[in-house]
């Protein structure tokens, strides 16, 4: 049993905006798609999207904030959403080929050196920002990557 006509519709229209946004982010220089992609996390914030959740995940985590200050953070958060979406996108793109130029590495040696004497190494990073693009800078610099991903 599939989805009515009516919802399977507004999910290609839905689709076609998103491909055609992705699309004109790919073809944009760098810094004009990151601005139009905050300008987009702005809108989402502007439109309500997901403010209540965002605000309630912020009054958690800084109880002692007031509500301006949450809304300010939240606010700067949705633009840089927007902007991390963009880089994930643009990332699909000519931007792969940029990781080395767009990911700042340091201590690169001591991963080297570690999987030169057999041993692994545990590399633990916020989940802050196009955080995929900081494995695959490591992966394009030819050390081996795997991802530990939990439940979504």
């Amino acid at each position: 049993m599939g989805y009515p006509t009516a919802v399977r519709f507004r999910h290609w229209v839905e689709y076609g905006a998103f491909a055609g946004m992705a699309f004109v982010l790919k073809a944009l220089p760098r810094a004009w798609a990151l601005g139009l992609g905050a300008g987009i996390g702005w809108i989402g914030w502007t439109l309500g999207i997901r403010r209540k959740l965002v605000l309630a995940n912020i009054a958690r985590a800084l109880p002692q904030s007031t509500e301006q200050e949450r809304r300010g953070i939240a606010a700067r958060a949705a633009r840089n959403f927007g902007r991390t979406v963009t880089d994930t996108i643009r990332f699909a793109g000519r931007d792969r080929y940029r990781t080395r130029e767009l990911v700042r590495m340091s201590r690169l040696e001591e991963l080297e050196a570690a999987l030169a004497e057999g041993r692994g190494a545990i590399i633990v990073a916020g989940h802050l920002g196009a955080w995929g693009l900081y494995v695959a800078a490591i992966s394009r610099v030819g050390i081996p990557t795997a991802l530990l991903v939990g439940r979504q």
